[in-house]
């Protein structure tokens, strides 16, 4: 996948934006042991960060993770920013264990209908619904939004998905892009 779709949490590692960032880190990420485990595991997977097996040593995969949330802190683009915090998430998210930040939320099954909900600790309300491009889409939905910011193939990931990004570092500021505000009338 060449395509910058952020919101294919199962197919991103695989972009070129994923596989950037996942690259940029490597060079900079201090543990030599770490640095060693993570370049033979992406060689045996042909280099797809989504093929690499992260459970196989979480303690690695969980300190790679922050290092690329720290990486995303400091930058100024929107793109980079971005590829480095969601690839950081879905390693802890494959990973697994001891690759998790934060706690698990405690999630509500809404009132009638299929689908989950939460105001996780620091106020943010999250949605999970199965809707999305196939019938075994769950997506997830930041802040009450109308349609899902993100979908994930499964409910425990997209449970996962959210908890990790609830517990990540705020996005930065400076990598934000703002629209400008248009009047549709004219």
């Amino acid at each position: 996948m060449t395509r910058f779709d952020i919101t294919d949490l199962d197919a991103f590692l695989s972009t070129d934006c994923a596989l950037a960032a996942v690259q940029d880190s490597l060079a900079s990420f201090k543990s030599v042991d770490g640095r060693k485990w993570i370049e033979s595991a992406l060689a045996h997977a042909d280099g797809d960060a989504a093929l690499a097996d992260w459970s196989r040593r979480q303690d690695y995969a969980g300190a790679f993770a922050s290092h690329m949330e720290k990486g995303a802190s400091g930058s100024t683009s929107s793109y980079r920013a971005r590829g480095l915090m969601e690839s950081a998430t879905m390693i802890r998210v494959l990973a697994g264990g001891g690759a998790l930040a934060g706690k698990p939320f405690d999630w509500a099954p809404y009132e009638g209908s299929t689908g989950y909900f939460v105001d996780s600790p620091g106020g943010t309300r999250w949605d999970i619904a199965p809707r999305g491009r196939s019938a075994t889409d769950w997506g997830i939905t930041i802040a009450g939004w109308d349609y899902p910011d993100y979908f994930t193939r499964d409910l425990d990931r997209a449970m996962c998905v959210a908890e990790q990004m609830g517990a990540r570092p705020p996005y930065p500021m400076e990598a934000c892009v703002w629209e400008p505000n248009l009047d549709m009338d004219d």
